[in-house]
């Protein structure tokens, strides 16, 4: 059986065309789904963004925001496991952030909008009865997101 394979292999190969060898990860495809660590971000406050990875190891993940490339620095933190962290989160931070995977020809990117907010009264007393403040409206969401599908969620727009 084994000379069979060897000698259609090599027919293929004679023809001009490839065929993957067994145990080859040509066919592995990645993923991403990104989501907010930290449900309400604020002005000052630690602001976490999870980009969860599905692929072969060796994927390549980087992050972009606003369409700039960010890197670990002392204020950002990228983690092994595709974790955002900033350690004190500004007005600045505010905006469009891209979690992307890259694997051989594969790749895939998800995008999340944040809204960073000052801490305010009203805010803390909803959360204080246990309800998500509504600092975002689901228009914010369409303007924003990529083709205009987005979702508003705990003050972020969650785009799809």
């Amino acid at each position: 059986m084994a000379a069979v394979s060897a000698m259609l292999y090599f027919l293929l190969s004679w023809l001009g065309l490839t065929v993957p060898r067994e145990n080859s990860d040509v066919n592995a495809f990645v993923s991403t789904r990104i989501t907010l660590g930290t449900p309400y971000p604020q002005v000052g406050q630690p602001l976490q963004i999870d980009c969860h990875v599905t692929g072969p190891a060796g994927v390549r993940v980087t992050w972009h925001k606003d369409g700039q490339l960010l890197s670990s620095s002392s204020r950002i933190k990228i983690l092994s496991n595709h974790t955002l962290i900033i350690s004190r989160a500004e007005n600045q931070d505010s905006g469009s952030y891209i979690c992307s995977a890259k694997y051989q020809n594969s790749q895939s990117s998800s995008s999340i909008y944040i809204r960073v907010n000052a801490r305010l009264q009203s805010d803390d007393m909803d959360q204080a009865q246990g309800k998500p403040p509504s600092m975002c409206h689901p228009r914010d969401c369409s303007r924003r997101c990529p083709g205009g599908r987005g979702t508003c969620r705990w003050g972020y727009c969650e785009c799809h």
